[in-house]
């Protein structure tokens, strides 16, 4: 299962930090699992950061080498959750979300992606 999410400039921090479990509140999702955290890895290469300061930064420059329409609410970047499937064995779960994340890139570009995590 895939879902996407379009997101302003302004709302972009908010989910790398959601993403790379840095959001100080609790969550909200009873699935999130917090103790899990050290299980959950990057896709995406290390020079587009680890932490959500550092993705901001990256996509900062990003945006900094394209045109972008001067608006607040212009959407600046999408948001793409990809679920395992249910009758997915998990020795294969690498693959897949190794796959998909290739998939992705081969639409967009790696360039493109700020930030992939996998939440195990």
């Amino acid at each position: 299962m895939a879902a996407i999410e379009k997101c302003s400039n302004n709302e972009v921090y908010y989910h790398l930090r959601h993403n790379s479990r840095e959001n100080p509140r609790t969550p909200g999702n009873p699935d999130i699992d917090p103790s899990r955290k050290g299980e959950n890895y990057y896709l995406s290469p290390p020079d587009h950061g680890r932490s959500a300061r550092e993705c901001r930064m990256y996509y900062q420059k990003r945006l900094s080498e394209i045109y972008v329409f001067g608006r607040s609410d212009v959407v600046t970047a999408c948001e793409w959750v990809v679920t395992a499937p249910k009758d997915l064995r998990p020795d294969q779960y690498d693959a897949f979300f190794h796959a998909s994340y290739a998939f992705l890139n081969s639409l967009y570009g790696e360039k493109n992606c700020i930030q992939a995590v996998v939440h195990n």
